[in-house]
C-alpha cells in the first residue's frame, strides 16, 4: 500500500513539475525584479507569517507576524552548538556570568531603526516584556541598568543552560514603546514565591490574576506592522496574503549587501516546488519528498542541499492512558517490530538515522555529551526483529485467532489506530508503511492521518492511543540533553498520558524503583561538569525501559540554495557543524543574513 500511495504522488508532482519546468522563463521573476529596483540586491526565500488584516507588529500578544519577526529583531548573543558551543556577539559586546550575576555589555553606537539610541533601558523592557512568557523569570531574582551600556541579571542559582534563555530573548521592545507595559510586569517580580525544592520562582493566584488583566490590556496594542520600529536588519515595507517585503535597516549595526528581502509564502510542497523550478526562490527551506527532490534537481542546475540538526526525533508515540498502548511488553513489541531501514527512502531528504534505544537523546548529542558508549554497552538496541515480537506477544498470553490475527489473553482482537499530521512527509508515508506492516503481521492498525488544525487537537486532548509525532521536539535551544528531557518530561507530557502526581512530579519504573524523573530534569538544568553525563544517563536509562515512543529518524532542518550566487561555504548534503550555523527556520536565514554568510 505504501509503494502504490508513493507511485501515485511521484506521478501526480512529476506532472505538475515538468509543467512548470515548461514554463520557466528565460530571465527569473528575481533577475527581474532586481533590475527593475534599481540594482539592488534581493533576495527571495519562502516563509509563512500570519496575514494581514490579521497579522499586526506586536509581538506580545496573538495575531504578530511571527513568521518574519526573526528579521526584524536582533539578538544580544547568538548561541552556536558546534564546534564548540560558544555565544557570538551580536549586539552585545561582551558579558561575564559568575558569583549567580550576569553582567552584559551593550556595543556602542546602537540604534533602533528610527534612528534613536537602543541602550540598556530597552534590554531591560525586552526581558519584562518576557515576564510569564519565557522561562527565565523562574530564574531571574532582579535586573539592574548601570548605565546605557551596562546592564546586570541576578539569579537565585547558576546553570550555564541560564544563558541560552537569556540570550534567546529578542530585542523586540523599544522602552518608547512598551516601557509603560514593562513597568506593569516589573511591579509584579517582586510578588513571586522561591520554592527551594524546585530552585525556582513560582507565580502565585495573585500573580496569576494580574497578568491576565496586563495582557488582556496589552492585547488592544495592534500597530501595523509597516510602522514598527526594528533591532534588526530589516523593516516590514509591504506585506500582503502573498508576500512580505523587507527592506534595509539603514541604521543597523552591520553594513549588510542584501537590501531588499522578500519572503514568499508557498503553502505546500507543489507551490514551493514550482516556485524553485520557475526561478521564483532563491532559498528554500522546508518539507519534500525525496521523488519532488529529483525533479527539481534535473530542472534546477544549481540546485544543492545542506542540512541542519534539529536535535529531535521523528517518533511512534504511545499514550500510555489506552489499551494496548498502556501495556509495557506491547510497546516492546512494537519497537521490534518498526523497520526503520525500510522507511528511510521514504522520508524527506535531510532526514538522519535515529538511536534504536528508545532513549529520547538524539544521536548527535549522544555523541556530543559523551554518552552514546553507555546507550550503546548498557541499553538495549531495538532493532527490526518480528521473532522477538511475537516471543514478547506470546509471553503476555496474546496468540493468533483463526484468521491469523493477534487476540489478546482474554480473546479480544488487537487493534489501535495510528494517527499522524497528513502534511508532513515523513510521517505520512512512513506512517502508512508502518501500519501496512503491522497489519501483515496480524496487528489490526487503522492508519488515519489528519489535517493539522484537527491533528492538534486530537493528539492535545489526549483522543490519540498511538501517534507520530516528535519525541523529543527541536532542542536547537540548549543542543544539551535537558533540552530533549524537558521537552519529553515537562513540555510534551500529553502525547505519552503520562500524568503527574498531586506535587507535580513524573514518576516512572526502572529496575523495580520509582524515578522522579520531573527532579532529575530540574537537577540536569543545573548540573555541571561530569554531573550532567550522570543525570543524562539516568534520563537515558528510564526513558528506555518504559519503551514509550519508537523513534525512526532524526530530524535534519533542509536549506536549499537556488542560484549560484548564494551558493553556502559548506559541504552540500551533509550535516552542518559549523559555528555561522545557529537555529532553525527564520532565526538560522536571520543569522546567516546578520553574519554576512549569505550576502
Amino acid at each position: 500500500m505504501a509503494k502504490k500511495l508513493t507511485k501515485v504522488i511521484t506521478v501526480f508532482l512529476t506532472a505538475l513539475l515538468l509543467l512548470a519546468g515548461c514554463e520557466t522563463p528565460k530571465t527569473s521573476k528575481v533577475e527581474k525584479e532586481t533590475s527593475d529596483a534599481g540594482g539592488k540586491s534581493t533576495l527571495v526565500i519562502n516563509g509563512d507569517y500570519t496575514v494581514p488584516p490579521t497579522g499586526h507588529g506586536n509581538p506580545f500578544v496573538g495575531g504578530n507576524v511571527n513568521g518574519i519577526e526573526p528579521y526584524m529583531y536582533d539578538k544580544l548573543f547568538v548561541y552556536a552548538p558546534f564546534p564548540k558551543g560558544e555565544f557570538k556577539p551580536h549586539l552585545g559586546e561582551s558579558f561575564e556570568f559568575s558569583n549567580n550575576v550576569l553582567k552584559i555589555k551593550l556595543k556602542k553606537g546602537l540604534k533602533w531603526s528610527d534612528g534613536s539610541s537602543l541602550t540598556t533601558k530597552d534590554v531591560e523592557t525586552a526581558y519584562y516584556m518576557a515576564f510569564g512568557r519565557r522561562q527565565i523569570w523562574e530564574y531571574v531574582e532582579s535586573i539592574k541598568v548601570i548605565d546605557d551600556y551596562n546592564i546586570e541579571l541576578h539569579f537565585k542559582n547558576s546553570s550555564p543552560l541560564i544563558l541560552n534563555m537569556v540570550f534567546d530573548i529578542k530585542m523586540d521592545a523599544p522602552q518608547k514603546v512598551y516601557g509603560e507595559w514593562a513597568q506593569k510586569y516589573k511591579d509584579l517580580v517582586a510578588k513571586r514565591e522561591y520554592h527551594p525544592e524546585t530552585l525556582t520562582y513560582w507565580f502565585n493566584p495573585e500573580i496569576d490574576t494580574k497578568l491576565q488583566e496586563i495582557n488582556k490590556d496589552l492585547e488592544n496594542v495592534k500597530p501595523d506592522v509597516t510602522k514598527v520600529i526594528t533591532s534588526g536588519p530589516f523593516t516590514v515595507d509591504k506585506f500582503t496574503t502573498q508576500e512580505a517585503l523587507l527592506v534595509k535597516n539603514p541604521n543597523y549595526r552591520e553594513k549588510l549587501s542584501i537590501d531588499v528581502l522578500k519572503v514568499v509564502r508557498v503553502t505546500s510542497p507543489e507551490l514551493a516546488a514550482n516556485a524553485m523550478i520557475d526561478g521564483t526562490l532563491d532559498i528554500h527551506s522546508g518539507g519534500i519528498v525525496r521523488d519532488t527532490e529529483e525533479q527539481i534537481i534535473k530542472q534546477v542546475p544549481d540546485y544543492k542541499a545542506y542540512y541542519v540538526s534539529e536535535y529531535s526525533q521523528m517518533a511512534v508515540i504511545f499514550n500510555t492512558q489506552k489499551y494496548p498502548a498502556n501495556i509495557k511488553e506491547f510497546r516492546q513489541a512494537m519497537a521490534y517490530l518498526i523497520n526503520k531501514k525500510e522507511l528511510m527512502p521514504i522520508t524527506e531528504p535531510g532526514s538522519l538515522p535515529s538511536e534504536n534505544t528508545l532513549t529520547g537523546l538524539p544521536k548527535t548529542l549522544q555523541e556530543a555529551w559523551g554518552v552514546k558508549d553507555f546507550a550503546d554497552k548498557e541499553l538495549n538496541a531495538y532493532k527490526f526483529d518480528t521473532k522477538k515480537a511475537e516471543s514478547i506477544l506470546k509471553g503476555l498470553g496474546w496468540s493468533r485467532n483463526a484468521d491469523n490475527k493477534w487476540v489478546d489473553d482474554k480473546g479480544k482482537l488487537v487493534k489501535f489506530e495510528l494517527t499522524c499530521n497528513a502534511g508532513w512527509g515523513s510521517a505520512m508515508l512512513p506512517g502508512e508503511a508502518i501500519a501496512t506492516r503491522l497489519n501483515e503481521f496480524g496487528i489490526t492498525v487503522d492508519f488515519k492521518p489528519m489535517e493539522d488544525g484537527a491533528y492538534q487537537e486530537y493528539y492535545s486532548n489526549g483522543k490519540h492511543t498511538v501517534a507520530i509525532e516528535f519525541a523529543p521536539a527541536g532542542n536547537v535551544l540548549y543542543a544539551h540533553p535537558y533540552g530533549t528531557y524537558v521537552s519529553l518530561y515537562k513540555d510534551r507530557l500529553n502525547l505519552m498520558g503520562l500524568q503527574p502526581n498531586k506535587d507535580g512530579q513524573v514518576i516512572l519504573e526502572s529496575d523495580g524503583k520509582q524515578v522522579n524523573v520531573t527532579a532529575l530534569v530540574d537537577k540536569l538544568f543545573l548540573a555541571q561538569g561530569d554531573e550532567i553525563k550522570t543525570i543524562t544517563e539516568q534520563l537515558m536509562k528510564v526513558t528506555h525501559d518504559n519503551a514509550l515512543f519508537i523513534p525512526y529518524l532524526e530530524k535534519g532542518f533542509p536549506i536549499r540554495t537556488l542560484k549560484g550566487k548564494y551558493q553556502l561555504d559548506v559541504t552540500p548534503d551533509k550535516v552542518i557543524k559549523d559555528a555561522r550555523y545557529s537555529g532553525v527556520g527564520e532565526d538560522l536565514f536571520s543569522t546567516l543574513i546578520e553574519e554576512k554568510t549569505i550576502k
